[in-house]
């Protein structure tokens, strides 16, 4: 009982080290490529708020999370109409910590870029799809983000400043030793 005690409190130890690494990294990213404070604050909270899902959707999964869910759970943090949205649905794809954080901060980047469209114009139609391949030697997830017209947008937001770090549609996140199943 002992033991199983002080190995659970070894992983806490790890895993919680791990987010303080993931939550320094992002912050200290943002902060070198932002414009201004007012601007770094922004951009950081929203890519806190982003890994802050993934880890909810995580406990929920115990540890492991569904791509759709988490894509999911980004499109409503960012206000883009799910009724304007096509999401794929296969193959199911269960993702471990590392990969839901990396994958839910890259998303955020594009619901981001998606919700900056110039106010006032109609509403278009955003595809989300996803497949499996090698990338590098390694298994990767494709996820292909297609808006078409005015981006699906609940309400339209102020416009954000997209600093040099940002992900741009057709960039490919780079994330070994990721844990992916089908």
């Amino acid at each position: 009982m002992a033991d199983m005690r002080a190995g659970a409190l070894a992983q806490l130890h790890r895993q919680l080290g791990e987010l303080v690494g993931d939550i320094r990294a992002v912050t200290l990213q943002t902060l070198n490529s932002a414009a201004c404070l007012e601007s770094a604050a922004l951009r950081l909270d929203g890519r806190l708020s982003a890994i802050a899902r993934a880890q909810t959707s995580l406990a929920a999964g115990q540890g492991a999370t569904d791509l759709e869910l988490l894509i999911g759970e980004e499109l409503r943090a960012s206000g883009i109409r799910e009724d304007a949205t096509t999401i794929a649905t296969e193959p199911r794809l269960s993702l471990n910590k590392r990969a839901a954080t990396a994958v839910a901060l890259g998303l955020h980047e594009l619901a981001t870029l998606s919700s900056d469209g110039p106010s006032g114009t109609a509403p278009g139609i955003l595809e989300i799809s996803w497949s499996m391949g090698i990338h590098e030697g390694q298994r990767a997830v494709r996820i292909v983000w297609r808006e078409r017209q005015q981006p699906p947008l609940a309400s339209q937001s102020d416009a954000r400043d997209h600093s040099a770090d940002a992900l741009r549609p057709g960039d490919v996140l780079s994330m070994p030793d990721l844990k992916i199943t089908q």
